[in-house]
Parts: C-alpha cells; sequence; structure tokens
C-alpha cells in the first residue's frame, strides 16, 4: 500500500504544479494582451 500512496501522491503533486503552471502561463498571457490592449489604444488616443 506504501507504494500506491507514494504514487498516488506524486501523480497529485504533479498534476498540481502542471495545472498551477498552465494558470500562471494563462494569466500572464493575458494581463500582457490586456496591457499591450490598453497601450496601443491609448497612443491611438
Amino acid at each position: 500500500m506504501a507504494t500506491v500512496r507514494a504514487l498516488a501522491t506524486v501523480t497529485v503533486r504533479a498534476l498540481a504544479t502542471v495545472t498551477v503552471r498552465a494558470l500562471a502561463t494563462v494569466t500572464v498571457r493575458a494581463l500582457a494582451t490586456v496591457t499591450v490592449r490598453a497601450l496601443a489604444t491609448a497612443d491611438r488616443s
């Protein structure tokens, strides 16, 4: 059972890490996009 628990723990940690990285990437991209659009709009006006 210890092996199963270890595998489960590693799997959960890996999934959590991937999820956090994905969310961080999406957030950064979204912020960058919004910032660029805002700057572009400000430059036009």
